[in-house]
């Protein structure tokens, strides 16, 4: 039989303490870095700067993965909001009207191996340093890349051969 210590009901400031240091990361780090990102978006947005980064981003959004131009900013600030920057790119919340299945496919996996989000990157920063962060960060994109377009490329090949 094995012995239950004794509980107690914890002190009030040592619960704001335990509480305090899981999410200051999140309230010092993470916070600033998703409040100045939300910023520089609405900042593109209004000067008409992100219609650029889309036609610069041609090469992998269009050439590459086989993606609507006008998904160049959501896969390059996706690391804030992916699902709201998609809809918003593409105008609408049913994405099947505007997207195919392979399109639809090819995003979703380019996605899943994307940058998680800004608050990962920062404690990535933290715990790993700059060099090993940002090394995990360009590999990350790259297999996003690779297995996006692996991923592509057989359900083209069989939508050709259907026709």
């Amino acid at each position: 039989i094995q012995e239950i210590p004794p509980y107690a009901v914890p002190a009030p400031r040592q619960v704001l303490a335990n509480t305090w240091e899981r999410s200051r990361d999140i309230l010092t780090i993470v916070l600033p870095l998703l409040v100045a990102g939300s910023v520089v978006l609405a900042l593109l947005d209004h000067y008409g700067a992100d219609g650029w980064i889309d036609w610069a981003l041609t090469p992998i959004t269009a050439s590459w993965l086989g993606l609507p131009v006008a998904l160049g900013v959501p896969i390059l600030f996706g690391v804030l909001r992916k699902e709201l920057m998609v809809f918003q790119a593409l105008g609408t919340q049913e994405l099947s009207g505007v997207l195919d299945t392979t399109q639809i496919v090819t995003f979703l996996v380019f996605l899943t191996f994307y940058v998680p989000c800004v608050s990962t990157f920062a404690m990535m920063l933290k715990l790993l340093g700059r060099r090993d962060a940002l090394y995990s960060i360009a590999l990350s994109i790259g297999v996003a890349l690779v297995v996006a377009a692996a991923a592509r490329w057989p359900l083209e090949l069989v939508d050709w051969l259907a026709l």
